[in-house]
């Protein structure tokens, strides 16, 4: 799968944007898509982000991930619920940028299916829109 190309949804009540990314996903691509995408959710007010790897395979190292965990955190508002939905073989990376936007004070988890991720997202004492 040559390059990286995506697709962005919202939920027709406007709280949560769903990115589907498609290819090959690797640090260069991925840094700046964080950028347009952090960007993207902030200036619409989205209070939850569904990023879906699981038709992308992920070529990033560790410290690269690092990086793009950094420029999400820099432009998201912190309050944003932060969700990485991926396949089995991707866990690792999920696992890390979850933890490290964790650490950023982000509301982040990950999960191999969409209906998990929802069912988290109704589960939060707090809606996902934010105010303010």
């Amino acid at each position: 799968m040559p390059g990286l190309s995506m697709s962005l949804l919202a939920s027709q009540d406007g709280r949560i944007a769903h990115v589907r990314l498609f290819g090959d996903n690797g640090f260069e691509a991925s840094a700046i898509n964080a950028e347009t995408i952090s960007d993207y959710v902030a200036s619409r007010r989205f209070g939850a982000l569904i990023i879906d790897w699981s038709e992308c395979s992920m070529l990033q190292t560790a410290p690269q991930f690092d990086a793009v965990a950094a420029r999400f955190a820099a432009r998201l508002s912190p309050t944003t619920r932060f969700i990485v939905l991926h396949r089995p073989d991707q866990f690792g990376h999920a696992l890390f940028l979850t933890r490290a936007l964790h650490r950023a004070g982000f509301p982040a988890r990950a999960f191999q299916s969409e209906a998990e991720c929802l069912l988290w997202l109704a589960s939060q004492d707090t809606s996902p829109q934010q105010t303010g």
